[in-house]
């Protein structure tokens, strides 16, 4: 009876070192496809976190409407806020105005984005 687990245990493991060795191989052969595949990109030039040079960029940064743009966005104030109508009470009974942020300065740098950058 010990020679047939013997016999059994010398198959198993030489199937479970088989199997091993296998697993082992497709891994290397996938990271091996996986660098190729990168390779590849670079030597091609793609990128995916820079647009394309071949699109054309509509607007000019240093054009005189562009610059204005630019002289009127960084004369603005950073944070402005206004009071609105209604006043609010909090939840410790206290009541304070409610307050409105100024999007001045986000449209300004909303529209030199449309009209200087794409």
């Amino acid at each position: 009876m010990s020679a047939y687990h013997t016999v059994v245990s010398s198959i198993i493991f030489v199937a479970t070192i088989g199997m091993c060795g296998v697993a082992r191989a497709q891994r290397q052969d996938s990271n091996a496809a996986a660098v190729d595949a990168i390779h590849d990109a670079v030597l091609e030039g793609h990128n995916p976190y820079r647009r394309a040079t071949d699109e054309p960029i509509s607007g000019d940064a240093f054009s005189p409407e562009c610059q204005e743009l630019l002289a009127e966005f960084n004369a603005t104030p950073h944070r402005s806020y206004q009071a609105t109508g209604p006043t609010i009470q909090t939840s410790q009974g206290r009541v304070v105005p409610g307050l409105q942020r100024d999007r001045a300065r986000d449209d300004l740098l909303d529209t030199f984005r449309e009209k200087c950058m794409h």
